[in-house]
């Protein structure tokens, strides 16, 4: 007796275990996929290609989220329908379903989130160049046509998030290309960079000279003073030469992604 409970003690702390890590590692992909929509985002959503692999590995991210809680479960089909029941029975009844439905159902509810994650790999393996390839290499070929009947919950999950980490891999891996260049915005985004680090550039009323002598120099606001003279003049000159600095950084990005567009048309 006193085994038994110690097995079963040791099992649990497995899956504890387990499921924090598991719990983390999908957090980080969240986060993989929320720096590539947040870095790159305008040449995704014009990507009719691009856009839709996205979209879907943020839903292979999701679904797995959701089922890594639920992935303690042996499930098969009698099992199956008994918690589909029960969950359409609390749907009907409440019209909400929330985390702790989802666990309580999870013969159900994992199935679900699993089938999700599985169908859009599946989908993905057709749209990521190199993707069913490396899944093979993984021995993970025939995960997103398998049945998830009768298998460990845990491992599933593992099936399914390594096929997420290749696809993201391979997505980035196909798409590495530089991004376009829009002259007009990175020139004003140039701009507004510069007078926020020299705040000090903004120019006042020229009608007011006497104003702009006395807030420099007090001791110095006479127009013959060597110290009044360059205080406008030297602030136009540096904020023009500020401003030649950010049309010459603008010209160098713009030819540096023609450069890259042309390799990638000969390549």
């Amino acid at each position: 007796m006193a085994d038994g409970g110690g097995d079963q003690e040791q099992a649990r702390l497995e899956r504890l275990a387990w499921l924090v890590e598991s719990r983390n590692k999908i957090q980080e992909r969240f986060l993989d996929i929320y720096v590539l929509l947040k870095t790159n985002h305008a040449e995704i959503g014009n990507d009719n290609r691009l856009g839709p692999i996205v979209g879907r590995l943020a839903g292979v991210a999701f679904s797995l989220w959701r089922a890594v809680f639920l992935a303690d479960v042996s499930r098969s089909w009698p099992t199956v329908l008994v918690a589909a029941e029960d969950f359409l029975e609390v749907v009907m009844k409440d019209n909400a379903i929330n985390y702790t439905q989802d666990v309580r159902y999870r013969e159900y509810s994992f199935g679900y989130y699993i089938n999700n994650a599985k169908h859009r790999i599946r989908e993905l393996r057709d749209h990521i160049h190199g993707f069913g390839d490396a899944l093979n290499e993984a021995g993970l070929g025939g995960f997103p046509d398998m049945s998830i009947t009768n298998k460990d919950g845990n491992k599933l999950w593992d099936a399914a998030y390594e096929a997420l980490v290749l696809a993201l891999d391979h997505c980035r891996k196909s798409y590495s290309r530089p991004l376009a260049v829009d002259a007009v915005v990175l020139e004003a985004a140039l701009m507004e960079s510069i007078q926020q680090a020299e705040p000090a550039l903004e120019l006042e009323p020229e009608s007011e000279p006497e104003l702009v002598a006395t807030a420099v120099a007090p001791s110095l606001a006479t127009p013959d003073t060597a110290a009044y003279e360059p205080a406008i003049p030297q602030r136009r000159r540096r904020k023009a030469a500020l401003g030649a600095v950010g049309r010459t950084l603008l010209l160098l990005i713009v030819l540096g992604a023609a450069a890259a567009a042309v390799l990638l048309l000969i390549r």
